[in-house]
């Protein structure tokens, strides 16, 4: 008797070469945002489907040849497409910006980022307010106004963008790298957007710190100087670890997004700490003592001391309101 049964080949070519073209991506062979055009290729899916329907089993080499052909053009298309002009490509753009402290006794420093990593840091031997290297897209936007006391604001304007535009950037080739002097009292208030933050602050001297997350994670250090200084961090989604430098005396007020905080402290440092979270648990030290629990349904929340804060020669006062994620403290 005649084997009935069905083997179409259909579906287990597609599963290969969707498995090829998300390998050759990952080694860099095809660009990675080319891989997201598959998706744009749907409807040759239902075509090629409903073909191997219509023919059945009664001409399976054209079946087998229809299928095979339908998966190398859509290889061709994701590899050629954007070469082609098929599919715009990201017009990426690479610029070197900077302004000089001139008379400036402090500053306020507004800077939002976009695509990309974002890394700032302390300038060295440099009589430079700002200096950015920056690869980015969009509409970029640079001003400087004020003379003794100076405003610089720094950000990307993608509205004019179409949301299909970004579904075929590689991030990673995107950056911005950022120097502020340690010269003169900054205010700093940053807003990240999509991809991972570096922000080391050590040696800078910062009246205000405002930091906005985005989508990434953030590794902030805080730096130690003479003075109280204020940082607010306000989460978005992503995983935050915020380092405390040895010496630094700070009011800390956080509003978490989605994502983990870890927070790491001088071991020396007094500190006392008010948490609330919406759906995590908040771990502290052994040196950290409860002094006022509070019973609640979901998360958990309360205060905690170190017990050197009467005497210690530097407090960090710490207000953490949760989302969903948890708190360390080390």
């Amino acid at each position: 008797m005649r084997d009935s049964r069905d083997y179409s080949i259909f579906w287990p070519v597609l599963l290969i070469a969707v498995g090829v073209v998300w390998l050759l991506s990952n080694l860099n062979v095809i660009p990675a945002f080319n891989f997201s055009l598959l998706v744009t290729l749907w409807p040759l899916l239902l075509i090629v489907a409903g073909v191997n329907m219509i023919i059945g089993r009664r001409f399976p080499l054209l079946r087998a040849f229809i299928t095979l052909a339908a998966v190398a053009f859509a290889l061709l298309y994701v590899y050629l497409a954007p070469a082609l002009g098929i599919v715009p490509t990201p017009e990426i753009q690479k610029v070197n910006l900077s302004e000089p402290i001139g008379e400036a006794t402090s500053a306020t420093i507004h800077i939002g980022s976009s695509v990309g990593k974002t890394t700032i840091t302390a300038l060295v031997d440099s009589s430079d307010l700002i200096r950015a290297d920056l690869t980015y897209v969009g509409e970029l936007f640079f001003d400087v106004s004020g003379t003794t006391e100076k405003f610089v604001d720094l950000n990307v304007n993608t509205d004019a963008l179409n949301a299909d535009f970004f579904r075929y950037i590689d991030e990673n080739s995107l950056y911005w790298d950022i120097g502020l002097t340690p010269n003169i009292p900054l205010v700093l208030d940053f807003s990240g957007g999509v991809g991972d933050i570096e922000l080391d602050l050590a040696g800078l001297t910062l009246s205000e710190i405002i930091i906005n997350g985005g989508v990434g994670a953030f590794e902030i250090t805080l730096p130690a100087q003479e003075g109280l200084y204020t940082a607010q961090v306000r989460g978005g989604v992503g995983s935050f670890t915020i380092k405390i430098e040895d010496g630094a005396e700070i009011d800390l007020d956080i509003n978490a997004g989605v994502g983990d905080f870890v927070i790491e402290i001088p071991d020396d440092a007094g500190v006392e700490l008010q948490a609330t979270t919406g759906v995590g648990n908040i771990r502290v030290p052994a040196r950290f003592e409860e002094i006022r629990p509070v019973e609640r349904g979901v998360g958990v929340s309360g205060t905690w001391e170190t017990a050197n804060i009467a005497n210690a020669e530097y407090v960090i006062r710490i207000e953490f309101e949760g989302g969903v994620g948890g708190l360390r403290i080390r």
